[in-house]
């Protein structure tokens, strides 16, 4: 994975890398509770993180429920309702075309009218900050829900943390189970959350990279 941020910033990883990080994350999340059918908002920009998330939440049986991160307060509360969310990721910001948006303050707006939200997980993007660990983890309060404020400075993590992997395996899944929930844009009516399954989404994501945009063995995404 290679991604390269609007300021110029580069991070990668290899797949086993990739992987580990998944697997830690993953850890985390069984730890705070998070278990298999619970829904998660992902309230965040195209960064690493994202990619970390979205695949450690398919791991443990979890369903992501991505809102796009230029919604505001109002769209963002409708649909973590919508699907009882228990936890959301967001960040502290992001820049987009030369501005930066306040992304914690949109998102913790939203979540004060979200019975259901536990967690918000919150990622450092515009303030990055500088630990000995290329990971750390920090519990906050914020009202009812307790802030988690999370760092992965680096995909170099497999000498640390191994008490977050007592439980790397997969959550057993049916093919039917329910994997993201993913809302219309509305230009026919209110906007409607789709969900996707285990089975249907990952055959159509690889049916679209092959046939609609030619991409096969060797090809650098």
């Amino acid at each position: 994975m290679i991604w390269e941020g609007e300021e110029g910033e580069v991070r990668q990883a290899t797949y086993a890398e990739l992987l580990r990080a998944v697997e830690i994350f993953a850890s985390m999340l069984r730890e705070d509770g998070i278990k298999k059918g619970d829904a998660i908002g992902i309230h965040l920009p195209m960064m690493p993180e994202t990619v970390v998330f979205l695949l450690a939440i398919a791991r443990i049986g979890a369903i992501a429920v991505p809102v796009f991160s230029g919604y505001g307060v109002s769209a963002i509360e409708s649909r973590l309702n919508a699907v009882g969310a228990k936890a959301i990721f967001t960040c502290d910001g992001f820049p987009r075309r030369g501005k930066n948006f306040n992304a914690i303050e949109v998102a913790q707006q939203a979540i004060k009218n979200c019975p259901t939200i536990e967690r918000c997980y919150i990622i450092p993007r515009l303030s990055k900050q500088h630990f000995e660990s290329p990971f750390t983890k920090e519990y906050r309060d914020f009202g009812k829900v307790k802030c988690v404020h999370l760092e992965m400075s680096s995909f170099e993590i497999s000498d640390y943390d191994d008490e977050l992997l007592t439980q790397p395996h997969l959550e057993p899944t049916n093919a039917e189970d329910p994997l993201i929930i993913l809302y219309t844009s509305g230009t026919t009516g209110k906007p409607k959350g789709i969900a996707h399954t285990h089975c249907s989404f990952p055959i159509k994501a690889a049916q679209d990279m092959a046939f609609g945009t030619d991409v096969g063995r060797g090809t650098r995404i």
